[in-house]
């Protein structure tokens, strides 16, 4: 009597598998947002340093010191390109970090596909700074990308990337 209500109590072998099946899904998931995030924070801080750049670049033959609002001298030009710069290295870095981890070979079908990304995205960060560098970017980088060609292009062989490592 008293054995049989404590084995009760104690979940069966298929129910602690799909517990454990569920708990692993909810940890991919929550390692996928962190590198979403780290990768987020660090592309987006490079387009912004784009904007800064671009607008600081604008001044140079103004005669004022600084942007209006935002306390950025013209002399900040050189400091503002090199941090924008190591930001989107950076964030190629962590998109990388999440390839070759264990969340991404269980959750592609074909992840060394992926890997195609990682030139992707060091050529645009690369060629974003490079317009910029030509002030050939507008004080909108998001603008500038939507209207990009080249932008246009790795945007979709993106997509691609992922939707082949998906379901190749």
């Amino acid at each position: 009597g008293e054995h049989q209500s404590c084995v009760r109590l104690i979940p069966s072998w298929p129910s602690w598998e799909l517990r454990m099946q569920q708990l692993t899904k909810l940890s991919q998931l929550i390692i996928l947002f962190k590198i979403c995030m780290f990768f987020s924070i660090f592309i987006f801080l490079s387009l912004a340093f784009v904007k800064r750049y671009s607008e600081l670049s604008e001044l140079i033959d103004d005669h004022s010191k600084n942007i209006f609002g935002r306390g950025y001298l013209k002399r900040d030009r050189s400091l503002v390109k090199n941090l924008g710069i190591v930001s989107g290295y950076v964030s190629v870095l962590v998109l990388a970090l999440y390839l070759n981890s264990n969340t991404v070979i269980e959750l592609y079908t074909t992840p060394e596909i992926l890997l195609a990304i990682i030139p992707l995205m060091l050529l645009w960060v690369g060629w974003v700074w490079l317009k910029a560098h030509r002030g050939e970017v507008d004080d909108d980088p998001i603008n500038f990308a939507l209207k990009d060609k080249l932008s246009l292009l790795i945007g979709i062989l993106f997509l691609a990337i992922f939707f082949l490592a998906k379901f190749w």
